[in-house]
């Protein structure tokens, strides 16, 4: 939702600049300006919408349970590091994000990913 609004704000201020521009026939400050906004809001959506390479280049939740069979525990994994029980389960960028990190309370390691790519 929030990239649909960003990319109809690009659209709207990427119009504004042409009428400017090519109907006006002039460069004032306003067609500036609207031009370093347009060029703001396409690096925002760049930087938004790439995906994360650290969080892409970790391992997932199966593949540490297959490259860790032994750390496999009752009530879950357990850190290859140090043995540790202790698994954090952060969001990547916010709480509630669905991309979540485990991390190693014990050592501060991060373990793995889970699985999902969205």
């Amino acid at each position: 939702m929030k990239e649909m609004v960003i990319g109809t704000l690009i659209i709207i201020m990427g119009l504004k600049l042409i009428y400017f521009l090519f109907f006006k026939l002039t460069w004032d400050s306003t067609a500036f300006f609207l031009m370093l906004v347009f060029g703001f809001l396409l690096l925002i959506i760049y930087l938004a919408s790439r995906p994360d390479k650290e969080y892409l280049a970790m391992i997932t939740a199966s593949e540490y349970a297959r490259i860790y069979p032994k750390n496999k525990t009752n009530y879950g994994y357990s850190c290859h590091w140090c043995g540790s029980r202790s698994i954090r389960n952060w969001g990547l960028n916010s709480p509630d994000d669905e991309k979540r990190v485990f991390i190693c309370n014990h050592c501060g390691k991060k373990l793995y990913r889970n699985d999902c790519l969205n």
